[in-house]
């Protein structure tokens, strides 16, 4: 059988450990939004277009970092709102 495996839920009752009901996942509100996450609904490549999109963001937070970091004094200072005089230094 071709395809992802099958996705269950199961409940199971905390005292005695019996099953108590099982729910079939391959449908549903859920599952779509899981598989928007995942792969964008693309099939084939959306995996790897989501770990492209991934390495961007990282890149894009490492170079804010980089330009957000004081160049003078103390790094505590980078926190402040008051950084500097103008708007986009603040930003």
């Amino acid at each position: 059988v071709q395809g992802p495996p099958a996705r269950i839920t199961v409940w199971i009752d905390p005292a005695s450990a019996h099953v108590l009901d099982v729910a079939n996942n391959s449908g549903g509100l859920i599952r779509t939004l899981h598989m928007i996450h995942g792969s964008l609904l693309i099939p084939g490549v959306g995996r790897q277009v989501v770990g492209w999109i991934g390495v961007a963001m990282l890149l894009s937070c490492v170079s804010g970092l980089w330009l957000w970091w004081p160049t003078v004094g103390r790094w505590v200072r980078g926190l402040r709102w008051r950084r500097h005089r103008n708007a986009d230094t603040n930003l």
